[in-house]
């Protein structure tokens, strides 16, 4: 998905619990969901928090990052990932596979930057057609300059 090769098959934990909000571990590879949503939100909000990890595996692989630090808000990777979900997921190569459509949280749909959306942002970005190195550095420069450079990964 992010041209991205593991030399050993990846694991991804899934955990069921009563906690409501989607933790992560970008670091452990996990997640929680609470024990009770639709098949349809489960489906949704694993890709979601998959597409998290791989990017920042990628993010890693392509920038020498050490995998030591989980990025948080208000970290741009931490931006970048939640952006990221919108192009890459419905991108049409993954939507022939998985019929689920992604959109990034409120808050940062009512994001405007030069009057644009910022997700909006993002995805010109992604349209581009430039490989996924491209596209990361590319979003995340961008993020920079818009004022979203917080103490990151790099």
């Amino acid at each position: 998905m992010f041209q991205l090769h593991y030399s050993a098959p990846q694991r991804f934990t899934c955990w069921l619990g009563l906690y409501n909000p989607f933790p992560r571990s970008v670091l452990k590879k996990e997640y929680c969901l609470h024990y009770d949503v639709s098949d349809a939100v489960f489906l949704r909000a694993s890709l979601h928090e998959i597409n998290h990890m791989i990017l920042y595996d990628k993010w890693c692989a392509t920038h020498g990052g050490e995998r030591h630090r989980e990025p948080e808000f208000p970290d741009t990777l931490w931006y970048l990932e939640e952006l990221a979900v919108v192009p890459t997921l419905n991108d049409q190569r993954i939507q022939k596979i998985v019929l689920v459509r992604h959109s990034a949280y409120q808050s940062l749909e009512e994001t405007l930057v030069d009057g644009i959306p910022l997700p909006e942002q993002i995805e010109k970005i992604y349209g581009q057609g430039e490989d996924i190195p491209v596209f990361l550095q590319k979003a995340y420069d961008f993020l920079v300059k818009s004022g979203f450079s917080k103490p990151s990964l790099r």
